[in-house]
């Protein structure tokens, strides 16, 4: 068991120890940085639970685990956003690369923790949804089908049939809820977890549960206080100062820690089969902007050139016209994805730009400014997942945050 997780021994270890004294939590919470393996665990720990084999090793080929590496189970259920088109577009990457039957499986994979989010049950009394996610997953899972693993394909229609899943992927995160959560969803997922099950146990993944609006939050926790037989909730975060007190204080914590810079190397070695150099630096944050979708180069060149109009005492309110205006041409799920990693560049180099200060009246004063910069990216970003706000409307807000001192 989690021979597939990389870079997280002591996690792994404790993991291990409580499913073998069958002691973990019917409700916890992964919580890290981005990227550090924590959606790997959560999926992971699904497959063990209902694996048929002593000590679930990763390549059990039992029903239940031949489900699980397709992402395919019955008895899992995936709520929540997530950087899909990141991730499909590096695995993509990676089988253009090399076209191996485990890169099959991790495209495979990240496609289908896109889909796995249409469970029709989760969807249950939005038919206007249905209809629109419809015909998108009818030719999706048309096209996956070509990909399986057992199925050889010459380099150029691989890459036909690559592109083709990855516009479709683009079609379909654009009809998701702006904040990844609805209550119905948690309504619905609650349901399910009452159903009756002959002997498998049935595992619910919420991934970037701070996301959770107030409504989707009060029905997870009248749940979480009684959970049903055999059901594990696996609450999965980048951001824990946004689970509330109330929430965390039913479920066990534990801590997935950003991997060294050698580990990192590996996974991109190993896994996604990319090359790094010793001393490149390479990180799978780097990687997934570099092979994610089309535009991630350009949305790190406009954020930073952002960032540094931010910095500047007199600001440029024309650059951040053209950000706004350039957001807001894009479809709506490469929208979502390039504003989220944009004002990833801007918060990192802010905080970057904080800790290089002296300690002198004018850094103290500068420390305040950034600092409400910070928090207003904090805010346009949730209102820009809960109300679909344009991105102009988001970078306007965010630039003026700066111009009150």
């Amino acid at each position: 068991m989690f021979q597939n997780v990389l870079g997280q021994d002591q996690l792994v270890s404790s993991l291990r120890e409580e499913l073998s004294s069958g002691t973990l939590p019917r409700a916890l919470l992964l919580y890290g940085p981005r990227y550090s393996g924590k959606m790997t665990i959560a999926l992971e720990l699904g497959r063990i639970l209902n694996c048929q084999q002593p000590n679930a090793p990763w390549g059990c080929t039992c029903t239940s685990c031949n489900q699980h590496r397709l992402l395919m189970s019955p008895y899992t259920l995936l709520l929540g956003p997530r950087y899909f088109l990141d991730e499909i577009s590096l695995s993509a990457r990676s089988l253009e690369v090399e076209d191996r039957e485990a890169g099959r499986y991790l495209y495979l994979r990240g496609v289908r923790k896109l889909t796995s989010r249409f469970e029709p049950i989760l969807w249950d009394g939005d038919e206007q949804k249905i209809a629109k996610a419809g015909p998108l997953l009818e030719s999706l899972d048309e096209e996956l089908s070509t990909l399986a693993p057992e199925s050889p394909l010459k380099t150029r229609e691989l890459t036909n049939r690559l592109n083709k899943v990855n516009a479709l992927a683009e079609k379909l995160v654009a009809v998701l809820p702006s904040d990844g959560y609805t209550v119905n969803m948690i309504r619905k997922a609650s349901y399910w977890a009452h159903m009756t099950s002959a002997s498998a146990k049935k595992v619910i993944i919420l991934e970037d549960a701070d996301r959770l609006n107030e409504s989707a939050r009060n029905s997870l926790l009248k749940i979480l206080e009684e959970p049903p037989k055999d059901t594990h909730f696996i609450l999965v975060t980048s951001r824990l100062t946004g689970i509330i007190p109330t929430l965390r204080s039913r479920l066990r914590l534990y801590l997935c820690p950003q991997r060294n810079p050698e580990r990192e190397r590996e996974v991109l070695q190993r896994i996604f089969r990319l090359p790094v150099q010793d001393g490149d630096g390479g990180t799978l944050a780097e990687a997934f902007e570099k092979f994610g979708p089309d535009r991630a180069g350009e949305s790190r060149s406009r954020a930073e050139t952002f960032l540094e109009g931010l910095l500047s005492p007199q600001g440029k309110f024309a650059m951040s016209t053209e950000v706004g205006t350039w957001l807001d041409s894009l479809s709506p799920g490469s929208r979502r994805e390039n504003l989220r990693r944009f004002l990833g560049v801007v918060e990192q180099g802010l905080r970057d730009h904080l800790s290089l200060g002296d300690g002198g009246i004018e850094e103290a004063k500068d420390a305040v400014r950034v600092s409400a910069i910070l928090r207003e990216i904090d805010v346009q970003y949730q209102r820009f997942e809960q109300y679909n706000i344009p991105g102009a409307t988001v970078v306007d807000q965010i630039f003026f945050a700066g111009t009150d001192f």
